[in-house]
């Protein structure tokens, strides 16, 4: 089940965003500081503190766990073979 998150462009591709699905758990709601990813670009991103999608930095990525790495890995992947899209989503990984 996705829920809406504010309107907000990828800061990478610009990308429209309004709706996040956690991949793990759909009835999690996306809050400040979960990460997200561009389903147009595969940018990987987080959520500020106004719920807008900032891009993650290595500090950021460094307190992932191994799981986190290996499912954002296949997804961005995924993403990437698949090419850009028109209309927009997003994902949220708790």
């Amino acid at each position: 089940m996705s829920v809406a998150v504010p309107l907000d462009l990828c800061p990478t591709c610009g990308y429209a965003m309004d709706r996040a699905t956690c991949v793990r758990d759909e009835t999690v709601v996306p809050k400040v500081g979960h990460f997200t990813i561009c389903l147009s670009c595969a940018a990987l991103l987080r959520f500020d503190a106004g719920m807008q999608h900032v891009v993650a930095g290595a500090d950021d990525i460094a307190e992932l766990d191994d799981d986190d790495i290996v499912t954002i890995g296949r997804a961005r992947r995924m993403i990437r073979e698949r090419g850009p899209l028109t209309t927009k989503r997003t994902m949220v990984i708790a």
